[in-house]
């Protein structure tokens, strides 16, 4: 073991290392690439382009395509080589388990085959469009993967269909990947019986098809449209596809959709008996209903839709359009045949040239003309369509050849004076949607738009040259900064990401417990630190503090606290609530709620339901407008609504049951894409995902199968009371649970908090919480990295990250020892081999042998072995620096000498007399109730006659508030009172007891309320008129202090020391830094030695006993002006002294550490310092901890000496 200590100074940080050196870097061109990721872009051969049409052929005796064409084989650009282009399309609804297992095993078998396209499952089966290339026939590739696909039972009907391409392949890369709907369906398809095929439409053949057709009496005729409610009618034809699809081709006599997305539709849906549907009035039971799209999957999906609402006679066109075109020709079509690949617009011919075109198929309007232009209305012959060259509004349209370029590639007169257009390509090459680009004109609104980049081969009929064009599209996607949609689902193992079972960490940060100018830095930690999320409440009364009156300014901006962690390419976790706990002024719910007649909070009450929903859907709709929800191209990937409920469920009986019901409907009702979770309760409505809270869940179940395993407090250390020492959470067991619970099945672990802050202002809540809300996080108070804990956890997070796969599937094998015991992944072990050893003993370490090699583990430890081989990572072995912290006096002047006070009394005229009552009552009121939390202060002020003659009097109060000021005919009385929640000196009593116990209950008395300090209305924290100076009051109550002082050089932490003074407020250039109270004594008891050994409570390790409460005060530098004076003012309400007052600042004194032999130290000092001197350092047994180093009976000669000159 080696250890060192050293001294940090001012200059530039070094590193140094220790031990085993770094391996060798190995080329990135040549790493291997056999990542088993969900999505995944195959290296493809290089395909020589072709200037004919692709044909495909379909061998009759291969069972896996359905019958196409024979090739029709061209030379290939002289090279003498048969190439043409296909598209294969099938889909099956089936029930399948494990959905990214199957996708691990088609990416696995698909690995450098020459097959590009999109291929999605999920649990209800698969949907697939992939193109490959063939010579004289279907490649191997594909009939491989078409007979390796009809292998599985489940796949063996499957029908595999065929089409030609025209220029190479029709999809520019391969996509294997879990998608949660096959296909997007607003609200999605999960939840639909689409599995069971009594409730899909019954599927027609193509004859059967024709054959009902046919029974339609405006086959041979001309177009005929009736009603559902028509008596004659006995069909009704449905074309389920978008708009734009029609408009190329369609059924004679089929209802044009009316939507221009099919994840918009509603046919059928509608209870309005006037609606224009086309389902609208018909009899259910009576009319058959013939639905059809390209392949068939749209008409399979929205039929058990449709079923569900009573339609009894639904059938469809097995295998859709395509198939009918291949089977029948285009008897009773008219048109093309639109397509979601480069092709867009298909010919029927195309399908099967041996059918010839249906003659009466040519007949394809009244007046001879099918489709016409968007623009002018005149013929258009290409039916393929064009997005509008405004990218605001990017129609699909038909659009003939004049009109483009009269109209600049635009759809109208009005998008071509559009301040941002796309280029405009010949023909129709074009810029297609599909990918999210944010684009920001001069002083507009940043705007997000999808765009998908197909490059055209060929461009000299613009005029310009290829490299002209290429710099053009290239500076229009530098112009756009991407922001790509994300696809978050879940199953019983993890979130699954765009298809991808992911092990995640995640940190808490609470945006107004920092300062905006932080949130970069400590998100950019929390980066370094390997986390995948950020975490943070929303904190209702500090966005609302008065009914219907909004702050999202300053500290409160959430949204650009939102997009600071989109801006470090982090995801975001935002419980929502709105109630939060956390230590927060009164829960996190506004004061006013208290003042709603009729309310109860968080129960069946319909007032805060009415409040909590309008404020929970005004944060939902300002994060959509700011598209910050991650199908949106945004970070957000989990939402939370209510918070820790089960923990107070029980005494609200069913109404708590309702009431935790009605919210999980309220937060579905949304729409955001991504799940919802609620934490702490167990009995959590689906598809809600109940979670965990606490020092350690590694016991922790979900209460559904479905759900992933997820814990969303870790808690790093503990907050701290005023009457209590400072706690600590040792590194060794904050990384003991998190390894102990990835290894019990876990998958998303927060860490509450990842960085603590400051209770600014008044926001400090119960109970009994200090200003600073440090929770002994990996960041500490002031954004400081705290080490060790940073970077063991750091260490944690990349080793178990090597074990991703092997954690995300199931089935684990787990093998017990009398002390010990191993997790091993047992699944496809040759895929993902990884194994942790664990040691839960609490005071004996422990030896194990496991594959044929011993492994020591401290007690209480876990080691990492990602191979099954080398253990990477034990929970008790740190191997990182220390970080011993240290203040520092202010450079820029000396002080408290230089600082020059002046002051003002707190006017107590009017509340002393009973004047100036805001109300008055005939009741001991609530404080909260009465304020509204306007103040942290309230008069009860009362008058008293004929009090009996005694010596003394006593003023007996029972109050529940931290601090209770009695003035008596002008005296003060002074005294602490503290509970869980301060309410003041509700219902009493408050008596006067005499010498002779005579009792006088003022309890009833009329009673005068006056809400707040004169000061508070008047800001003295901002006012500049003359204070008084001199002769400075010192242990005088109700007492405004001010003086001026130079901000600290440098850009290290800053502090204000105010030991000295009493109880009060502090301000820094008129911004609150919270309250103070630095002569309240922490408690003497329950600090001793540390062991990170054993179950960890809030109270196992601690440290200040006997010490100020809290002595030091986070100043932010956001707060502080350079070179100028700062102001500083301090209300005092019980007696201090200023003089003591003085500024400082806070970082790294001395770093050591501790590290065994093989791993690698490296050694830093934050802020730009570097490291002055080596003060120790030993290789052997060295003893004692940091700080106090000596050398042990084992080491090495030299080291000190070798190290000085590293």
């Amino acid at each position: 073991m080696t250890t060192m200590t050293s001294r940090c100074s001012s200059g530039m940080a070094i590193s140094l290392c220790v031990a085993a050196p770094l391996p060798r870097r190995i080329p990135l061109s040549f790493l291997p690439s056999r990542s088993p990721y969900y999505s995944y872009r195959f290296p493809l051969p290089a395909i020589w382009k072709s200037n004919w049409s692709a044909l495909c052929w379909s061998p009759t005796t291969s069972p896996a395509f359905a019958s196409s064409r024979p090739s029709v084989h061209q030379e290939g650009g002289g090279l003498g080589i048969h190439v043409n282009f296909c598209v294969a399309t099938f889909y099956k609804f089936v029930f399948v388990k494990e959905p990214e297992l199957e996708v691990a095993k088609h990416l696995t078998f698909l690995q450098g085959r020459d097959i590009r396209g999109r291929i999605y499952m999920n649990e209800q089966g698969i949907n697939a469009q992939v193109s490959f290339v063939q010579y004289s026939g279907p490649s191997e590739d594909m009939l491989a993967y078409a007979e390796w696909i009809k292998e599985d039972p489940r796949f063996s009907d499957i029908l595999i269909q065929t089409s030609s391409a025209l220029e190479g392949h029709a999809f520019p890369r391969l996509k294997v990947r879990y998608k949660p709907s096959l296909v997007q369906l607003e609200g999605g398809m999960l939840h639909l019986p689409v599995i069971d095929p009594a409730m899909r439409a019954a599927p027609l053949t193509p004859a059967e098809w024709q054959k009902k057709l046919q029974e339609l009496t405006i086959f041979y005729g001309p177009s005929y449209k009736a009603n559902g409610s028509d008596p004659d009618k006995k069909l009704l034809l449905l074309d389920m596809r978008n708009g734009y699809e029609w408009d190329v081709g369609h059924f004679e006599g089929a209802e044009r959709p009316d939507v221009n997305s099919f994840r918009q539709t509603s046919i059928g849906l509608s209870e309005d008996k006037t609606a224009s549907d086309a389902l609208t009035n018909v009899d259910r039971e009576r009319i058959d209903i013939l639905m059809y799209c390209t392949g068939g999957i749209r008409c399979d999906i929205y039929s058990t839709i449709l079923r569900q609402r009573g339609f009894q006679n639904l059938y469809t066109l097995h295998g859709g359009v395509s198939h009918y075109l291949t089977s029948k020709g285009s008897v009773g079509w008219v048109g093309n045949l639109f397509v979601f690949d480069s092709r867009l617009s298909m010919a029927p011919s195309s399908f099967n040239p041996r059918i010839g075109p249906d003659k009466r198929s040519e007949v394809v309007s009244e007046n001879g003309v099918f489709a016409r232009c968007y623009v002018c209305a005149s013929p258009v012959q290409d039916f393929r369509h064009r997005n509008c060259a405004n990218l605001d509004c990017n129609r699909l349209f038909l659009c003939c050849g004049p009109c483009v370029k009269d109209f600049m590639g635009c759809c109208c007169p009005d998008c071509t004076k559009a301040p941002r257009l796309r280029p405009v390509l010949p023909g129709h090459q074009r810029i297609l949607l599909s990918r999210s680009f944010m684009h920001r004109g001069i002083g507009g609104e940043g705007i997000n738009h999808r765009l998908r980049f197909k490059p055209s081969l060929e461009y000299d009929d613009m005029g310009l040259s290829k490299p002209l064009i290429f710099l053009l599209v290239s500076c229009l996607l530098c112009c756009f900064s991407s922001v790509f949609s994300t696809q978050v689902s879940y199953n019983g193992r993890a979130i699954v990401i765009n298809g991808q079972r992911r092990v995640l960490f995640s940190g808490s940060i609470h945006y107004p417990r920092s300062t905006p100018e932080m949130w970069a830095d400590l998100i950019n930690k929390a980066k370094e630190g390997g986390l995948d999320a950020i975490e943070t409440y929303v904190f209702w009364n500090g966005h609302e503090p008065q009914r219907r009156q909004y702050n999202f300014e300053g500290n409160f901006d959430l949204v650009r606290f939102i997009k600071e962690v989109q801006n470090a390419g982090l995801y975001a976790v935002l419980r929502i609530g709105p109630y939060v706990c956390a230590e927060w002024n009164y829960g996190g719910l506004p004061a006013w709620l208290r003042q709603i007649p009729g309310m109860e909070m968080r129960t069946n009450n319909q007032p805060f339901k009415d409040e909590m929903q309008n404020f929970t859907t005004l944060i939902v709709n300002m994060l959509k407008q700011e598209r910050l929800f991650a199908p949106q191209g945004g970070p957000i990937i989990l939402t939370q609504i209510e918070n820790e409920y089960g923990n107070v469920e029980g005494p609200y009986g069913q109404e708590g049951k309702m009431y935790i019901n009605w919210c999980a409907q309220l937060a579905e009702s949304y729409q955001v894409g991504v799940p919802w979770i609620m934490c702490q309760q167990d009995d959590a409505p689906q598809p809600m995902i109940n979670t965990c809270n606490g020092f350690y869940c590694d016991q922790f179940t979900p209460n559904s199968r479905r759900s992933p395993k997820m814990w969303t407090e870790n808690w790093t250390g503990w907050f701290k009371a005023w009457d209590k020492p400072d706690p600590h959470r040792l590194a060794e067991d904050l990384a003991f649970s998190v390894a102990r619970f990835f290894q019990s099945s876990g998958t998303f672990q927060n860490y509450y908090m990842y960085h603590g802050g400051t209770n600014f202002g008044r926001t400090t809540g119960g109970p009994y919480i200090t200003t600073t809300y440090d929770y002994d996080a990996p960041l500490d108070e002031y954004g400081n990295i705290r080490q060790p804990k940073w970077g063991h956890l750091r260490n944690l997070h990349i080793s178990i990250k090597k074990m991703e796969h092997a954690l995300t599937f199931e089935e684990q094998t787990r093998r017990s020892w009398e002390m010990a015991y191993l997790l091993q992944n047992s699944l496809a072990m040759v895929l993902f081999p990884a194994a942790s050893l664990a040691n839960k003993n609490t005071t004996a370490d422990a030896t194990l042998e496991f594959e044929g090699n011993k492994y020591f583990l401290p007690a209480w430890s876990i080691s990492v072995l990602p191979d099954c081989k080398q253990e990477v990572y034990n929970t008790a072995k740190v191997n990182v620096q220390t970080s011993v912290m240290v203040k520092r006096p202010n450079q820029a002047e000396k002080e408290p000498e230089n600082l020059i006070w002046s002051w003002k009394k707190e006017d107590l005229t009017e509340p002393l007399l009973g004047l100036g009552a805001d109300f008055t009552a005939n009741t001991l009121n609530d404080q909260i109730l009465s304020t509204a939390d306007a103040s942290d202060y309230l008069w009860y002020m009362t008058s008293v006659d004929d009090i009996p003659e005694s010596k003394q009097m006593i003023l007996y109060v029972n109050t529940t508030g931290h601090i209770l000021h009695a003035f008596v005919n002008g005296k003060l009385n002074y005294g602490p009172y503290y509970e869980l929640m301060p309410a003041g000196i509700v219902g009493g009593p408050v008596q006067l007891i005499g010498s002779n116990n005579d009792t006088i209950d003022l309890s009833t008395n009329k009673w005068s309320y006056k809400i707040g300090l004169l000061g508070e209305k008047e800001q003295m924290q901002l006012d500049n008129s003359t204070w008084n100076k001199g002769g400075i009051p010192t242990k005088t109550p109700f007492t405004w202090y001010k003086t001026t002082f130079q901000a600290p050089l440098g850009s290290e932490a800053v502090v204000v020391d105010l030991l000295g003074m009493g109880k009060g407020a502090a301000w820094v250039n008129g911004q609150s830094i919270g309250r103070f109270w630095p002569n309240y004594t922490a408690s003497y008891d329950g600090c001793h030695p540390c062991d990170y050994r054993g179950s960890f409570q809030s109270d196992a390790c601690q440290t200040g006993c006997g010490e100020p409460a809290q002595r030091w005060y986070h100043v932010p530098r956001s707060f502080l002006k350079s070179g100028e004076p700062n102001s500083l003012v301090l209300f005092e309400e019980a007696g201090g002294d200023p003089s003591r007052v003085n500024f400082q600042t806070v970082t790294v004194g001395t770093v050591c550490a501790n590290v065994t032999e093989g791993n690698t130290l490296t050694l830093s000092c934050q802020d730009s310092h570097n490291i002055a001197a080596i003060q120790f350092a030993s290789f052997g047994n060295p003893q004692g901890d940091c700080g106090s180093f000596e050398v042990g009976s084992c080491d090495a000669d030299g080291v000190l000496a070798l190290v000085k000159q590293v």
